[in-house]
């Protein structure tokens, strides 16, 4: 393992340790350094200096598919279809290169809000029909459950076709320390959902390059869907009422735990000077904890060129998952087991 990959997991390491720390013992510094380098690494915990951070074109999101390289000690071969994905998501890509993959995406995900009327009420009141005919439900399974569905229901009316026709999207795709194991399960089912689209798009006469933004589309939405959902559930178990998609993304940040950014170019910002290299991280779940955050800037869905695209989708989604939960709520003590969501949810990292 070469000075930079191990300094590169070392990083990440004690980037976790510090979202583990007790509130008490948390640096009141706006910035903190986790690594020297090279790559320098960088904490970010100041609101302000986030939303200049994330606004800038010059910071750009890392590469997933280098991460997974670092922790899981794979090559690109040995995960090609999650790896072509990374390569092609535009919140993966800067410059010309960015602007290309989004303006693939962008017509997709107007498509789909498009047709999103037509069947999302419906879906939801399936899936809470489903889920009440559950023995022992699992809160976990339940939102991850659900986030599958969405997932696969979005590319299926892209595709003209039942959510139930397309493979199981892999849960929790966005990983912070992946096995090769794992990381070998996902690629996979990535390729099972690949063999399933590409036929499709062949007999309706389409170009296969769709798949790419297509699995784009799934991808994106899964995790985000999963931490929210999960953090509606526990609020409905605890017998409060589910509030507005906006206020609900808002609060979700509580298990929105860490994004990843680096610094492409030597430039100031907020005041402060950054280097060409350098590998921040930015926590939603302590930011919005500390002070509000900047007007304008949702931490959930971040800010600047490299937003999340599928905001407005995500939150139809969820305004319609909450209409269906108002008109028939689920028990006050539905899930027998209810896990604690918050910094809890994430274990000490481990070298």
């Amino acid at each position: 393992m070469t000075g930079t990959t191990q300094n590169s997991r070392s990083m990440v390491v004690e980037a976790f340790r510090v979202l583990n720390a007790p509130e008490a013992i948390l640096p009141r510094d706006p910035i903190m350094v986790l690594c020297d380098g090279p790559p320098r690494g960088l904490f970010v915990l100041d609101p302000t200096i986030a939303g200049a951070l994330l606004r800038s074109p010059l910071v750009v999101p890392t590469s997933g598919q280098r991460y997974y390289e670092v922790v899981s000690g794979l090559t690109r071969e040995d995960f090609p279809v999650l790896s072509e994905a990374l390569d092609r998501t535009p919140l993966s890509l800067n410059g010309n290169a960015h602007r290309e993959a989004r303006a693939k995406l962008t017509p997709l995900y107007r498509r789909v809000e498009t047709k999103l009327e037509l069947w999302i009420e419906g879906f939801c009141a399936e899936y809470l029909l489903d889920l009440r005919t559950r023995s022992r439900p699992d809160l976990v399974e339940a939102a991850s459950d659900f986030s599958d569905r969405v997932s696969r229901g979005m590319a299926a009316a892209e595709l003209g076709i039942h959510w139930q026709d397309l493979p199981p999207v892999p849960n929790e795709i966005f990983m912070l320390f992946p096995s090769a194991t794992r990381l070998r399960d996902i690629e996979a089912k990535f390729s099972a959902i690949q063999q399933t689209v590409a036929l499709r798009l062949k007999d309706e006469a389409r170009d296969e390059e769709e798949f790419w933004p297509i699995l784009t589309l799934m991808m994106m939405n899964r995790d985000a869907m999963q931490g929210t959902l999960m953090h509606l559930f526990s609020q409905l178990q605890g017998g409060l009422a589910p509030g507005s998609s906006g206020e609900l993304a808002l609060a979700a940040t509580n298990v929105s735990l860490l994004q990843g950014r680096e610094i492409i170019a030597d430039c100031e910002i907020a005041g402060r000077t950054w280097r060409a290299g350098d590998v921040l991280y930015i926590a939603p779940y302590l930011l919005h904890r500390r002070d509000p955050p900047p007007k304008g800037i949702d931490f959930t869905f971040g800010a600047g060129p490299h937003a999340c695209p599928g905001r407005k989708l995500s939150l139809r989604i969820l305004d319609a998952l909450i209409t269906a939960l108002r008109r028939d709520p689920l028990t006050e003590r539905f899930f027998p087991h209810i896990p604690k969501l918050y910094r809890q949810i994430v274990l000490t990292a481990k070298p």
